[in-house]
Order: C-alpha cells, then structure tokens, then sequence
C-alpha cells in the first residue's frame, strides 16, 4: 500500500520511458512545437511527439510535464491513450497509441462520400471527449481544438474520433463557493 505523500507523487510523475526504447520509423506530421512520428516502443506501434526545440527553457518544460499530466490523468475512449515519455534532458518525447490520421486530411478526401449521419459521429465522438475534459475537477480547458488535433481510427466501416495535442491546454481553477 501506498502512503499518500507516495500516492501524490506517483500521480505527479510521467510513466518514464528509457529513450534506447523508442525508435522512430517515419515522421508523420510537424507543427509549430512538436514533430510527430510513427515508431515503436517495446515491440508495439506508437506515435511518438518530440518537441522540435529539445533544449528546453524552464518555462517549455513546464509546460511538456502539464500536457505528459493532462493526458496521463485522463484516460477515455475519445481521448488519445498516453503511454508514456521520456523526460530526459535533450531526449524529451511523448509516447501515445498510433492511429490513423486526422480529420483535417480526413474529412476534405473522404467527408464528400460520408453519409451526414457518419459525419455527425465524429463530430459527437469529438464533443464527448471534450465534454469529458470540461467535466473534470479541475475543468481541462483544450485551447487548440482543431481538425488537425481530432485523431481518428477506423475499424471495418466505423470511425472513432480522439482529441490530441494538449500542449496549449491549461486547467481552469476550481470555482470557490462565496456566499454573500
């Protein structure tokens, strides 16, 4: 059994991955922070976000450990799975399942051919995950909500939509209850 103080701090802290253990195949996408990449880790297909300055101010690193954070402590079907990171000076990476593609390359070659129907799906799949962060304890306010951070897989004729990319996402203070 954990004692509390160990309990808090295992919340805290990124499920570590040694960096000899992700190997990058082949990049997928850039932004203006992040690469991502298909790779693998531990014999399994991931994607793997590596911060495109790894010399990180105090303020950058900040900022990576609150994403490695919003990502670990919210697991949910139409929330990209976190799987891990590396935090190590100069190798910083963000471990999460690999899936298809996004919706901004999604929607413009395949939304014509989409029933309304199905297209009312992703954007429902897209609206509970974000429902889901907006109704934590603390709120989880996204910030950068977009086609290209909506992540989807497709299974036979079925698509599920995942929100991604909380680099820019921040936590809304709790409410305090005045009484006047």
């Amino acid at each position: 059994m954990f004692s509390r103080k160990k309990q808090e701090h295992f919340q805290e802290a990124p499920i570590e991955i040694d960096p000899k253990a992700i190997k990058k195949i082949k990049e997928l996408g850039s932004g203006c922070y992040k690469t991502v990449y298909r790779g693998e880790c531990y014999s399994t297909e991931v994607a793997i976000g590596v911060p495109i300055m790894q010399k990180l101010s105090d303020e950058q690193k900040k900022s990576l450990m609150n994403e490695i954070r919003i990502m670990k402590q919210n697991p949910h079907p139409n929330i990209c799975l976190f799987m891990g990171a590396c935090t190590a000076p100069g190798e910083f990476m963000i471990v999460t399942e690999l899936l298809h593609g996004d919706l901004e390359h999604l929607l413009p070659k395949e939304g014509a051919r989409m029933t309304l129907y199905e297209r009312l799906l992703l954007a429902k799949d897209a609206a509970v995950g974000m429902n889901w962060l907006h109704n934590n304890n603390p709120a989880i306010i996204h910030r950068d909500l977009k086609t290209a951070n909506l992540l989807y897989y497709k299974s036979g004729e079925k698509y599920t939509v995942k929100v991604c990319d909380f680099g820019l996402s921040d936590i809304k203070p709790k409410k305090s209850h005045h009484t006047s």
